[in-house]
C-alpha cells in the first residue's frame, strides 16, 4: 500500500509545482491539469450557462472550499512548519519524534478501540491519522528542516488549488 503522504506529493505536483528554491515564501506554479479543472469548474459557477441560482450555489461552494484549504490547511501547515524550524526543536532527535508519534498512534487506536461511536471516537482516529502521517513525513524527510520545507512546499501546491477553486467561483472559463 502507498505512503498516504506521497500520495499527496505525487498529487499535488500534478496539479501544481512547489517553488522548492524558496518553500517558506514561495508560490507554486499550476499546471495544465490544474488550470483545465479550473476551466471546468467555472462551466459551472457561470450563471450565464446554468442560471442564476445554480451558478449562484456552485460559486458560494467554490468560494467556502477555497477559504477553508487556505485558512485551515495552508495556514495550518505554514505553522507547523515554522515549529519545526523553531530553535526550540534545534536538539530533538528525529528517531526520538517518530518513535513517540508511532506509540501516540497505538495509545490513541487503543483508545478509539474502548470509546463508543461518536465525535470522540472520530477526533481520536483523526488524531492517530495525523501522527502516523506527520511520523511518516519526519522519517521520509530525514531532518526537521526537510520536513519544514516539504510542509511548505504542499502548502504552497494548496494554495495553487485554492486559488484555482476562486477563480472558478467567478464563472467564466
Amino acid at each position: 500500500m502507498a505512503d498516504p503522504l506521497t500520495t499527496l506529493m505525487d498529487d499535488l505536483n500534478t496539479l501544481a509545482t512547489a517553488d522548492t528554491s524558496d518553500p517558506q515564501n514561495g508560490t507554486a506554479t499550476p499546471q495544465a491539469p490544474l488550470a483545465a479543472a479550473q476551466q471546468v469548474l467555472s462551466l459551472l459557477a457561470d450563471q450565464t450557462l446554468v442560471g442564476n441560482t445554480i451558478g449562484s450555489a456552485v460559486s458560494g461552494v467554490y468560494s467556502a472550499i477555497a477559504t477553508a484549504v487556505t485558512d485551515d490547511v495552508v495556514k495550518a501547515m505554514q505553522a507547523i512548519a515554522g515549529e519545526l524550524n523553531s530553535p526550540s526543536l534545534a536538539g530533538l532527535n528525529l528517531n526520538d519524534a517518530t518513535s513517540a508519534l508511532s506509540s501516540l498512534q497505538n495509545v490513541l487506536q487503543t483508545a478509539q478501540s474502548l470509546v463508543p461511536g461518536g465525535s470522540s471516537a472520530s477526533a481520536l482516529a483523526s488524531t492517530s491519522q495525523f501522527a502516523t502521517l506527520f511520523g511518516n513525513l519526519l522519517q521520509d524527510a530525514g531532518s526537521l528542516a526537510a520536513a519544514a520545507n516539504s510542509l511548505y512546499e504542499i502548502a504552497q501546491q494548496l494554495a495553487a488549488v485554492a486559488a484555482a477553486f476562486t477563480a472558478a467561483a467567478q464563472g467564466n472559463p
